[in-house]
């Protein structure tokens, strides 16, 4: 019983509006998963993409850019 309510308890905490910030403005894309508002960067959950520098291997082994 105490479990279930430690979990309520930290998923309302989560989950309140107070967490939550209004950013407004043009993003700039840093990399394939992050972008930038208002001097605050936001790093997208979920998302599997190359890092701007990033080198990769294609079929050969040979060295290119992650496009």
């Amino acid at each position: 019983m105490k479990h279930r309510i430690m979990m309520a308890a930290l998923l309302a905490v989560v989950t309140s509006p107070v967490c939550a910030a209004k950013l407004s403005g043009p993003p700039h894309i840093l990399d394939g998963n992050t972008i930038e508002i208002e001097q605050t960067r936001i790093r997208l959950s979920g998302i599997e993409a190359p890092e701007t520098d990033q080198i990769c291997l294609d079929a050969m082994a040979a060295n290119g850019p992650a496009a």
